[in-house]
């Protein structure tokens, strides 16, 4: 909510509670409180000329979209209870990849069983009346309270249209939800779950039937799919409920926009279809086609496409290297990720490829790379400029869905759906664990979770012959012994599934294994061909199962952050960058211990405002200057000789600190911090190249200080790098004096003006005659 209601919510809350309470006592909220400014979005591939393409998002008064809120809230809570789990739009922990793997499911399973089908996408228009939402809240079990509130919020709403800065007359709204308000998502899907319902009871609705299970229905708000095994009689049926529907609530459907998708090579049917067949159309912003291969050429290439043609603008702009990497997150990343997240096929290195070199040339400027791609997508906090590595996301977001195989939530359709596929629940869980050759054919969505386990096991090398406690005990081609069990049957009965079900601390259990499962009686000859399958498998009764890091986080319960946590156990199983930049540092700095390097690390880029001066920091750390050893190694200098002091050799090092003209320089920098700021004086490049300095100062705000003078020192030795001119003392403290306007602005922009103070008041007391922005 507005950041203003937040920093004064202890005198604002009391004021809305008074206000509330009234509008209810009145049963009318103050007039300002229905006024909404609806602001046209061009819908994606759309003619900008109709008015049918543009999506309207309303901008409401706070005041009301804080009691909004309050009502969604409280009707989240309890809102599965009336919904069904085919409606996926903003319900609890339910997302859009639900809806489209359950369509990627069919049209995959259509072309291995040659099965004919078809799937109608639906196009809803108009909006639902009032009265029709009361009836539905009433029918639901809301009460009278409840719904009066709700009511109240629709009293007598009105609008503006902002189009080119300017604002329509007023008009009422007299019907709908508005886009922009909290409830509305929650009160459309009690409005379309009748339609919904009915299309679910009505038997003539033949819907594609796998196993026990008849799929019929998919909903992600008003984006509807019906799944029907015959285009004749099932979808007119359908039809004629959503018209007799649309009479009753005003949701109308809009046949020329809803379109008819065969699933197979055939469509089943006598007739023409009531709708438009079509072999590629749009499903919650994702272009689908009859041959799922397509999905990248659909999908990627398009967004990649677009990415290398802005390319040649975005390198006329002066950006700093992590400026680019900050420009791509911001506007292309969210591009790449929707479509990588929603992948339904298992795509092989070729696009990655093609997309990381159109990355780094925009990176670099079209210019020779400098640093290893690794270090360029490696985290801050590991050295890296966290760069995406859109690779290791896609794995990430593969590896995710394997999470709700492992925790089954039953109010998931597409959980019930792969269960049907593949027998059971239990099946699902041991999917992962399970050889290609003891699989049955399955559709690519289930497989490529299953690959992108598999190639993360070899890209972290470890071995897959390795077992996880996970691993199924039965018909598992990893386990020869055990499958040669006799009747092995009895042992599942009584919860023996897993690997870790037989061991305990490490060892096969005797004794404890009928404790273990909470006492039934065990055959004893049973457990004695158990125990010897057991012991012929590992040689031992002795085992040490285990449980890698992306596996732990997928068989935790908790599904937030799922992706994002993944990403980064993936990027953990690369190299750090800081661990090579710590051995060219050792060099230097022989007795450099673990606890200083960490020291340094930690401390690396909080003090900096700049992204200019982080880049700085980033490329000394590295050690990534240019210097003449360099340029002669290359070939681009006959000699490696200073330009400061004529001495050959002149490395990073002898740049940044052992020139002797540099020297003097940084020893004039270390008498002024001791002289004039009571700080530690100390000359070494421990405390002045690497601020190892936590051990000398006890205040963090003399610690902060301290890091940024040695840092601007740094900066002005890099500014005068190769240059036969030293750096001077004076250019330090102009080069300070000049960057704390915006160092206080920032502070100020943050809302801890007084920190800049702490801080900065000894450098302040020292230079009175400094010029700063006025609060």
């Amino acid at each position: 909510m507005d950041g203003w209601y937040r920093l004064l919510a202890d005198q604002i809350t009391p004021k809305l509670l008074e206000t509330y309470t009234y509008a209810s006592q009145t049963e009318e909220l103050p007039s300002s409180c229905y006024n909404a400014i609806i602001t046209l979005i061009l819908k994606d591939g759309k003619d900008p000329y109709s008015c049918e393409s543009y999506r309207p998002i309303s901008l409401i008064n706070t005041d009301t979209k804080i009691l909004a809120k309050v009502l969604a809230n409280r009707l989240i809570k309890v809102i599965t209870s009336f919904i069904h789990p085919d409606q996926t739009g903003f319900m609890p922990h339910k997302t859009t990849s639900i809806n489209l793997r359950r369509l990627y499911t069919h049209i995959q399973l259509a072309h291995q069983c040659q099965t004919a089908g078809a799937v109608a996408s639906l196009d809803i228009t108009k909006a639902f009346n009032w009265q029709y939402l009361w009836k539905v809240l009433e029918k639901i079990g809301c009460g009278p309270m409840f719904i009066s509130w709700v009511k109240l919020l629709y009293k007598k709403p009105v609008a503006q249209v902002r189009v080119n800065n300017t604002l329509s007359e007023v008009f009422e709204l007299k019907r709908g939800t508005r886009q922009g308000c909290p409830l509305s998502p929650l009160i459309f899907a009690l409005a379309i779950e009748p339609q919904a319902a009915k299309i679910r009871q009505t038997p003539m609705v033949k819907g594609i039937k796998i196993g026990n299970l008849e799929e019929k229905v998919a909903l992600y708000a008003d984006d509807v799919l019906l799944f029907l095994a015959d285009t004749n009689l099932s979808l007119q049926t359908a039809l004629e409920i959503l018209e007799k529907f649309g009479r009753l609530s005003g949701l109308w459907l809009n046949k020329t926009k809803s379109v008819l998708f065969p699933l197979g090579s055939s469509v089943a049917g006598d007739n023409p279809p009531a709708l438009s067949l079509v072999s590629r159309f749009r499903y919650l912003g994702i272009i689908v086609t009859t041959d799922p291969s397509l999905y990248t050429n659909e999908n990627l290439e398009p967004i990649l496409a677009k990415f290398k043609s802005v390319t040649p603008h975005w390198n006329k702009l002066p950006l700093t290297l992590w400026g680019r990497v900050n420009l791509f997150k911001m506007l292309y990343l969210p591009k790449f990720l929707y479509p990588l997240w929603n992948l339904p096929i298992y795509i092989t290195n070729q696009f990655f490829k093609k997309l990381n070199s159109e990355l780094i040339s925009f990176i670099w400027a079209n210019k020779a790379p400098r640093i290893a791609w690794l270090t360029l997508t490696a985290p801050k906090e590991k050295g890296g400029l966290a760069l995406p590595h859109l690779q290791d996301y896609y794995f990430a977001a593969q590896l995710s869905y394997i999470h709700n195989w492992f925790n089954p939530d039953r109010s998931n359709s597409l959980t019930a759906l792969h269960a049907a596929i593949m027998g059971s629940l239990e099946a699902i869980r041991n999917l992962p664990y399970r050889r290609q050759a003891d699989l049955p054919p399955l559709p690519e969505v289930l497989t490529t979770p299953r690959k992108a386990w598999v190639k993360l096991q070899t890209k972290v090398l470890t071995p897959l012959s390795q077992l996880s406690g996970k691993s199924p005990l039965w018909r598992n081609s990893n386990l020869p012994h055990m499958r040669r069990l006799v009747d092995f049957q009895y042992w599942p009965q009584l919860g023996i599934r897993h690997l870790d079900d037989l061991l305990v601390e490490n060892c096969f259990a005797s004794l404890e294994l009928k404790v273990k499962l909470n006492g039934p009686n065990i055959q004893f000859f049973r457990y004695l061909q158990l125990r010897h399958a057991f012991h012929s498998q590992f040689g031992s009764y002795q085992l040490s199962p285990t449980l890698l890091s992306w596996e732990a986080r997928l068989w935790a319960l908790d599904p937030t952050k799922l992706v994002s946590q993944l990403y980064s156990i993936i990027q953990a199983s690369h190299p750090a960058p800081f661990n090579k930049a710590k051995r060219k540092w050792l060099a230097t700095v022989p007795s450099l211990d673990e606890d200083q390097w960490d020291e340094t690390t930690d401390n690396l880029y909080d003090f900096l405002i700049s992204l200019r001066d982080r880049m700085i920091q980033f490329k000394m750390i590295h050690q990534i200057y240019v210097t003449p050893l360099k340029l002669k190694a290359m070939g681009k200098l006959e000699r490696s000789k200073c330009v400061k002091c004529n001495m050959a050799e002149a490395g990073f090092l002898h740049l940044i600190w052992d020139c002797p003209k540099v020297l003097t320089y940084w020893t004039e920098v270390t008498h002024y911090i001791e002289e004039h700021l009571s700080l530690p004086g100390i000359r070494s490049p421990e405390v002045c190249l690497l601020g190892i300095i936590d051990e000398l100062i006890p205040l963090q705000k003399s610690r902060t200080l301290l890091r940024s003078l040695v840092f601007y020192a740094k900066k002005v030795v890099i500014m005068k790098w190769m240059s036969p001119i030293p750096p001077t003392i004076q250019q330090w403290i102009e080069l300070i004096n000049g960057t704390l306007p915006l160092i206080r602005l920032t502070y100020n922009a943050r809302g801890v003006p007084e920190k800049f103070e702490k801080i900065w008041e000894p450098w302040l007391d020292a230079n009175p005659s400094i010029s700063l922005p006025d609060d």
